[in-house]
């Protein structure tokens, strides 16, 4: 008889990144011969994020984009993902699964959760069943271990911990007693022939540099504007495209970034979808919020260092991405990752 896993994770937001990392691991651990499905958790703090207001004809005017994307997002989890029937903090009983895995994405960043215990299996008192895959705290140095200090005794409880990003090892180590390693980003468990399984059709005839936008950029704008001039190829924004907002369903972003000359980009998974597609890209790492070490770790993890935006440099189109040595990076991780979630369904 197959392990039946349970999968917590961001399958609820309408960040496609969220959607595509939820994806590629309930895929992966079915690959590997699991029975395995994600948990199709209520949280109410991503519930209050996604929320459209819409009492009035200017506010449906105003987030008719917003909800139009929410509606694809929801689409593409339901017909792409093994959703369990939905549950509520009180609902989730202990005994639903062999094994639950928690991961990956921002889950144990309180910002995103409102410090949802939930994502810390605290509703399941065998600590055999209780493993992360690639959660990431979201956050950097004090604030990160302070997290870590916080949710000690919940963390205790995990047959293993795995995380995305690393902190600061040696105190991770020194506050966590049960076993911690470092796992890639569930997208890459996927080949990029899988993913193109999944990628829309082509959204426009002309060629274009994709500009995906999180948050408030610094001068990514005004860098992809020089790159244009200097290529000749138009701008699709995610902030500001028409034509984007279109063509605005995951299926379609896999497509934007899939047949783009270029992507410039401030997003983990713009980033990381990037090199999976073996796009050249460029990328802003320090933002308003200063410096996004969750894109910086994963481009250092590749030697991919040289691809973070200097801002007031000329750009070396002639420069391209040696894929053959970053995709050996990969496989040396996903080979790694792999065993791991292997170990995880034969325990």
């Amino acid at each position: 008889m197959k392990k039946r896993i349970g999968v917590l994770t961001f399958q609820q937001s309408s960040n496609y990144g969220a959607i595509m990392q939820a994806y590629a691991l309930n895929k992966a651990l079915n690959n590997l011969g699991s029975d395995c499905e994600t948990i199709n958790y209520n949280c109410s703090a991503i519930a209050r994020a996604n929320y459209v207001k819409c009492m009035t004809v200017k506010d449906l005017l105003k987030n008719a984009y917003k909800a139009w994307k929410n509606y694809w997002c929801t689409q593409f989890v339901k017909n792409n993902i093994r959703l369990s029937p939905a549950y509520k903090k009180k609902s989730i009983k202990n005994s639903l699964y062999d094994a639950y895995v928690v991961g990956s994405d921002q889950i144990w960043n309180p910002h995103c959760t409102g410090d949802d215990r939930t994502y810390f299996l605290d509703f399941i008192q065998d600590k055999q069943k209780k493993y992360s895959y690639a959660a990431s705290i979201g956050l950097k140095g004090e604030e990160a271990l302070a997290i870590i200090k916080d949710h000690k005794k919940l963390l205790d409880d995990f047959a293993d911990v795995s995380l995305r990003e690393h902190i600061d090892d040696d105190r991770v180590l020194e506050l966590v007693s049960t076993n911690v390693r470092y796992d890639i980003d569930p997208v890459f468990l996927l080949s990029r022939n899988e993913w193109k399984k999944i990628c829309g059709k082509r959204c426009i005839k002309d060629k274009y540099i994709f500009v995906y936008l999180i948050g408030n950029p610094v001068g990514l704008e005004k860098f992809a504007q020089k790159l244009s001039k200097e290529t000749g190829y138009k701008i699709i924004s995610s902030k500001k495209s028409g034509d984007f907002m279109r063509h605005c369903k995951p299926e379609d972003f896999l497509s934007w970034i899939n047949n783009a000359e270029y992507i410039v980009t401030n997003s983990f998974h713009g980033t990381a979808l990037s090199i999976i597609y073996h796009k050249e890209f460029y990328v802003e790492c320090t933002g308003v919020s200063g410096f996004n070490y969750r894109v910086g770790g994963l481009l250092k993890l590749l030697g991919l260092t040289d691809r973070v935006i200097e801002y007031g440099c000329s750009i070396d189109l002639d420069k391209k991405i040696e894929y053959e040595a970053v995709d050996k990076m990969v496989e040396d991780n996903r080979r790694d990752s792999m065993k791991y979630l292997k170990n995880i369904i034969n325990s």
